[in-house]
């Protein structure tokens, strides 16, 4: 499969994937993409004072896939584990900031690098009707990987009152989300309609999300904060209504997250 798509502001993307069965039990995939991203109109109005980035540049995403699928034991055991990689090029971000005297000032920076890279595993195992293990991990590998240069604009009347900084964030992590997840969960299948499952979830590799504007020292390589890792019990519930309501099926959901109510 191949497709491009293009949109009115010359955004366009290529993105293309091929799957072979090997056997009955497994098969491979890979997918493979290219997408120019028009920046968001906060990126080339600033919407203060009215005035326009030039020349602003496309967001840029290449991004490779492959895996492979299973299914074993007569269909009890199924298996998914698939690796990727994305390089998120030229992104670009800006942030409104109050200046000494109280006026407002603007920071901008181009040309933001990041690459996510990272492994997921997948199985589930049932081994009769009624009884269902499911285990999930996902490893990733993000961080940025370029310094960037950006521009302080201390006066909004002015466009032209630009001072010109660098800011070292290559090698930093990307933040705001956990790149180690590993979840355990045990399913319950009952003859009347109902089902229950409860799910053990952790968390590690954690990094704070952080300022880029703050990295303004060439000298401080430190690794942004870290979060320390943490667990969390779920409990869902399922019911499925018996015959029909109003010619529909229904379902009842019920969940309880934070089973033992942590705190972290």
């Amino acid at each position: 499969e191949l497709r491009q798509e293009t949109d009115y502001i010359s955004g366009y993307q290529f993105k293309g994937g091929a799957s072979f069965r090997l056997t009955e039990e497994w098969d491979i995939f890979a997918n493979a993409g290219y997408v120019s991203k028009v920046p968001i109109f906060d990126q080339v109005i600033n919407d203060v004072n009215g005035t326009k980035v030039e020349d602003p540049k496309n967001e840029k995403f290449v991004s490779f896939e492959a895996g492979v699928n299973s299914k074993l034991f007569q269909n009890q055991l199924t298996l998914k584990l698939n690796g990727y990689y994305t390089l998120w090029s030229d992104r670009a971000q800006s942030i409104n900031v109050l200046n000494a005297d109280g006026t407002d000032g603007l920071v901008r920076l181009d040309g933001i690098n990041s690459t996510f890279a990272g492994i997921e595993i997948e199985a589930a195992y049932q081994p009769i009707q009624y009884v269902r293990f499911d285990a999930a991990f996902s490893q990733g590998f993000w961080t940025y990987t370029d310094d960037v240069s950006g521009e302080y604009i201390p006066d909004f009347s002015d466009p032209n009152s630009v001072e010109e900084y660098n800011y070292y964030i290559k090698d930093l992590k990307v933040g705001d989300a956990p790149q180690t997840q590993f979840v355990l969960s045990f399913t319950l299948f009952f003859p009347t309609g109902l089902q229950t499952q409860i799910a053990w979830r952790y968390y590690d590799n954690y990094y704070a999300d952080f300022d880029p504007f703050s990295r303004t020292d060439e000298n401080d390589k430190a690794q942004v904060w870290k979060v320390p890792s943490y667990d969390i019990f779920d409990l869902h519930a399922l019911y499925r209504i018996p015959g029909e309501v109003a010619g529909l099926d229904v379902s009842v959901f019920g969940h309880v997250f934070n089973l033992f109510n942590e705190l972290y």
